[in-house]
């Protein structure tokens, strides 16, 4: 499915942080070979023909390239957003950069091994790897792979849970072209615009999520869609948000680091003056709703049974007519835990995200959360004005959320 999604953007998984302290790259290495086992694909090239994984060849080393002989004051937009060669290989790539207070670290992987969840399960991995050779130079445990597929999904399920599986009803979903976003694009180009709430600034967002009894991301969803329609004017507006189907594994303890997300998406329907409050109901009724059903897991079990059921070229050809590519979305990597993205010898200060670099008309918020700041993020291959727009969205965002939650400190 990712391989198909190239058509709307570089299914590419992008991480920086920043570390007080050097590096130990000879630790770094040996920590990316040794995952290697968990993770074989990441080794790979993608044969689109065939659908299925080959060795690139390549070794730790030569995935890992480090920024020597100067002290860079900035890691460059070019650094984080560096492409993968998904039919070369190989499908993850990493870049130190020697900065003057320390090192920074740019983890790039293809989407086709991983999605969100499952790239911080990687990066949690390499953390610990990386921890035990760094202590000890002879460390060599091969951490094992897990199951990878989609027929985990359904394991451990019984005849009447599976069949209520695939008779839960899925409504159509389609996107209103008023919507989107009046930008350019520049496939010559590409940038990620970052935009934070600092820890004080969302622990007042919080608090205004419980007075209301929604969750932080019904509240950073209601913003998205009340900007998108203060930048555009659209009043109905159908926008999908990944969901982990991970917790519906009978056996989670068996999964391995792989994709296994679906979306749930949410319908705005905002009038003009219409407050933060009443949005924000509507959005979070319709999450809740969604969140008690299985519709998010029959796409994944028909998606499995069209590939497994028709020849690729096929099955290439037909997946347009049955899944849709969305052109506005929305995603949220959730909180990366501090405790597990550790390494040994230096503090991660600072973790940024940034997921796929779109092309236009294709535009993804995504959210992330470090040390009770939350970042939002976006990239695209676009010009200066298309960079100035995405900056400007990402801070009315930021304002809408800051403003219902003083709002609600207010009343208190």
């Amino acid at each position: 499915m990712q391989d198909l999604y190239r058509a709307a953007h570089d299914p590419v998984i992008h991480c920086r942080m920043d570390f007080s302290d050097r590096l130990d790259v000879t630790a770094l290495i040996r920590a990316v070979d040794l995952s290697i086992h968990a993770v074989p694909q990441i080794a790979c090239r993608f044969d689109p023909l065939s659908h299925s994984w080959r060795s690139c060849g390549l070794s730790a080393k030569e995935m890992l390239q480090v920024v020597a002989g100067q002290n860079v004051p900035a890691v460059p937009d070019s650094m984080l957003l560096s492409p993968v060669d998904f039919e070369r290989g190989p499908q993850l790539r990493l870049f130190v950069a020697h900065r003057v207070t320390g090192d920074s670290l740019c983890v790039i992987m293809s989407h086709l091994v991983a999605d969100g969840v499952g790239f911080k399960q990687y990066l949690y991995l390499l953390a610990d790897l990386y921890s035990r050779c760094a202590q000890d130079p002879e460390y060599a445990e091969k951490p094992e792979a897990g199951d990878r597929g989609l027929g985990q999904l359904l394991k451990g399920y019984s005849l009447q849970e599976k069949l209520s599986v695939l008779l839960t009803p899925v409504k159509p979903f389609k996107e209103d072209p008023a919507m989107f976003l009046p930008l350019t694009g520049d496939q010559d180009r590409s940038f990620v615009v970052v935009c934070r709430l600092e820890r004080e600034q969302f622990d007042r967002v919080r608090a205004f999520g419980r007075d209301s009894g929604a969750s932080v991301n019904d509240l950073l969803m209601t913003s998205f869609v009340r900007t998108l329609y203060a930048r555009t004017g659209c009043r109905k507006i159908a926008l999908p948000c990944p969901v982990d189907v991970r917790r519906f594994l009978k056996d989670p303890e068996g999964c391995g680091i792989c994709n296994l997300s679906s979306s749930y998406v949410c319908r705005a329907e905002i009038r003009e003056g219409e407050p933060f409050e009443k949005t924000l109901r509507g959005v979070s009724a319709q999450m809740s709703a969604q969140k008690g059903s299985l519709a998010c897991v029959k796409a994944l079990v028909l998606l499995d049974t069209l590939s497994h059921a028709l020849p690729y070229p096929i099955f290439r050809r037909s997946f347009y007519r049955f899944f849709t590519i969305p052109v506005i979305s929305y995603t949220n990597l959730g909180v990366l835990d501090e405790k597990r993205l550790r390494f040994h010898g230096t503090e991660v200060e600072n973790v940024s995200f940034a997921t796929a670099v779109k092309s236009v008309p294709y535009f993804q918020v995504s959210v992330s959360t470090w040390k009770g700041c939350c970042t939002l993020s976006s990239s695209l291959h676009g010009t200066p004005a298309d960079q100035e727009l995405i900056t400007g969205f990402l801070e009315d965002m930021k304002q809408g959320l800051l403003s219902a939650a003083d709002k609600d400190e207010g009343r208190h």
